[in-house]
């Protein structure tokens, strides 16, 4: 069998089976499922470089720790 790649309705379906899953598991229980997942390289939201007008450095963020 080929590897299928998921659509967005089936992501979401996992996704809701997932969460009906920990809820279940936590029933009665008061505290809330953990639902922090770390995303997949392809699911996880690209961040863009931030851009410096005519090649200049971006500051540095100093940190004093003592």
């Amino acid at each position: 069998m080929t590897k299928k790649t998921k659509t967005k309705a089936q992501k979401k379906a996992e996704e809701d089976a997932n969460l009906d899953e920990a809820l279940a598991e936590t029933f009665p229980a008061s505290d809330p499922p953990s639902m922090t997942q770390p995303r997949t390289g392809a699911d996880a939201p690209q961040r863009r470089p931030r851009r410096h007008p005519k090649g200049e450095v971006p500051p540095r963020k100093i940190t004093n720790h003592q």
